[in-house]
């Protein structure tokens, strides 16, 4: 019986991706526990209430899962009404107001009832504080947006941009935790009620890199009792 070269070759490339994915794994698990880390600590009073923007610093160099707070300026009557959204069954909308602090950035205020009425306001200065997250991606079941008509299904902040003739606008969507006016802003009413948005993120990846170790370790011991088993056995 001749030595099963072929077979051997794809087994040791087989089983050599194999457990590069079981390492890829536990490098990613790593990653996912420290980013779970950072969140906690982003979720803390202490954290919220420290800047943003350090001295001298534009929202272009802020990243994904950053907390605090920013001092701006709301863009009251270029909101967008994203929706419908339920909040405890009742139907209504997310209000997203962009935030001028030199670039923009939308913040998702939280939730209004059906029939708010954007209000006419300009700009009115204003501290949020929040989380800068990648905003929600959209399922085969939301409607498409209608720019044309200001109906607004699913997120697009390049399009609420377009729409709202604004440039320089974040990929990000700061989701508020709480936000405090320098003057009373008697034109909103009801105000939008605030919502925690934050992810839920689980921390799997160390169960797949025992799977895909498991599926390594197997092929290489089919590949033993099929092929070298017999081998050695042979006179």
């Amino acid at each position: 019986m001749k030595f099963p070269v072929w077979a051997m070759v794809f087994t040791v490339l087989g089983a050599a991706l194999l457990f590069r994915l079981g390492f890829w794994q536990l490098e990613r698990s790593a990653w996912k526990a420290s980013l779970l880390e950072s969140l906690e600590k982003s979720s803390s009073a202490e954290s919220l209430s420290q800047p943003l923007l350090k001295e001298g610093q534009s929202l272009n160099a802020l990243q994904e899962y950053q907390s605090g707070f920013i001092e701006g300026t709301y863009l009251l009557d270029r909101s967008i009404l994203l929706g419908p959204r339920l909040h405890d069954k009742v139907p209504g909308f997310h209000l997203l107001t962009p935030l001028k602090a030199g670039e923009a950035v939308f913040v998702n205020r939280g939730w209004v009832p059906k029939g708010y009425s954007l209000p006419a306001a300009g700009p009115v200065p204003v501290r949020v504080a929040g989380l800068l997250r990648t905003p929600e991606a959209a399922n085969f079941s939301v409607p498409a947006n209608q720019p044309e008509k200001n109906l607004w299904s699913r997120y697009d902040l390049e399009a609420f941009a377009l729409s709202r003739k604004l440039e320089g606008v974040l990929p990000f969507v700061f989701y508020l935790e709480s936000e405090r006016f320098s003057e009373q802003v008697p034109f909103e009413n009801p105000s939008p009620t605030a919502l925690t948005l934050r992810p839920s993120l689980s921390n799997n990846h160390a169960a797949y890199a025992v799977f895909w170790f498991i599926m390594g370790g197997l092929l290489i011991l089919f590949y033993y009792l099929r092929f070298h088993n017999n081998f050695s056995r042979k006179p």
